[in-house]
């Protein structure tokens, strides 16, 4: 019988990559990183891809996008796509 390694469970890879931290504009560490789902949805918008256009890209219903949108607008601190976006750049998010 051949033994695989451990596998970490989805929930603790997560909590992994939210201990993690990330550094706010001021230095400090917020607790929160943008994850691959967030970078894939800020390289589209930053390609001028419309929100449809984005969730059909990314395999996504367009509500999911919206509420993955609103967790990116609290992390970057921004309140619209162009705001999110251009942040993300300048701050070499992606």
């Amino acid at each position: 019988m051949v033994h695989s390694p451990e596998r970490k469970s989805d929930r603790s890879i997560t909590t992994d990559v939210h201990s993690m931290g990330a550094l706010s504009r001021n230095g400090h560490t917020d607790g929160e990183v943008l994850t691959k789902i967030h970078k894939e949805i800020l390289h589209c918008l930053e390609k001028g891809y419309t929100k449809p256009q984005t969730a059909k890209k990314l395999g996504l219903n367009v509500y999911t996008l919206d509420a993955l949108l609103r967790e990116i607008y609290k992390i970057i601190d921004a309140h619209t796509m162009t705001e999110a976006v251009a942040k993300a750049i300048r701050e070499k998010m992606i």
